[in-house]
């Protein structure tokens, strides 16, 4: 059951991260970052932690907790934030949620330039034995490839797994921040708020929580 629908028309615009420096850090230190900040009272009101999102954001949100008591006064561009009811003791419970914007197109993007690399026509239906070729030190093996890898030895699998992959290449990835503004005992502050887009990322995450899960190898 959903008990609040918050929304705000315009919102806080997103802004392209470049490198892996930390997120507070960035946010602090760039041009507009800065900009936002200091129309808000300064560092001083900037939370010192982040709210990490990925592409969940578009197949049917991504949960975000948040100290009970907080109101949320605004957010970023496109992104919803919807109240579930699930009782938590010190947090409430949100589903964040983007609609039909640029970052939406941007994922496609991200996936068809990634499909075209990989050499697939669906990430969705991509096989486990098909990401191993590419990444055989993220994928881990199952117990049957590990009998095999016994019977063969460890370092000639290897061996052939590495003559496998294909030639190492860059693989699509996005990353912008924006912010979500709160209001905590008459106080305004900004959370950063950090998008991540991997479509390659994302897929491998999948395979490892199903295998964590006990689901299909």
């Amino acid at each position: 059951m959903i008990l609040l629908f918050i929304s705000l028309l315009g919102g806080f615009l997103w802004y392209p991260i470049s490198g892996d420096a930390n997120a507070y850090e960035m946010v602090l230190n760039s041009l507009e970052g800065r900009s936002i900040i200091n129309q808000y009272g300064g560092k001083e009101n900037l939370v010192k932690s982040s709210i990490p999102l990925g592409a969940g954001i578009f197949k049917g949100g991504e949960m975000v907790l948040l100290p009970k008591g907080l109101k949320i006064k605004g957010t970023p561009r496109n992104l919803k934030f919807m109240k579930r009811a699930i009782l938590l003791e010190k947090y409430d419970r949100y589903s964040a949620i983007y609609k039909e914007g640029e970052l939406e197109e941007e994922w496609e993007e991200l996936k068809n330039e990634t499909k075209s690399k990989l050499g697939i026509s669906s990430l969705e239906n991509s096989s486990r034995e098909k990401l191993r070729e590419f990444f055989p030190e993220r994928i881990h093996p199952t117990k049957e490839e590990m009998e095999r890898m016994e019977k063969e030895g460890l370092e000639r699998e290897e061996a052939r797994l590495e003559e496998e992959r294909k030639e190492e290449i860059e693989y699509p990835a996005k990353s912008y921040f924006s912010f979500l503004l709160i209001e905590e005992n008459g106080r305004e502050r900004l959370i950063p708020v950090i998008l991540h887009l991997s479509p390659i990322d994302e897929l491998i995450e999948k395979f490892t929580e199903d295998e964590e899960q006990g689901g299909e190898r």
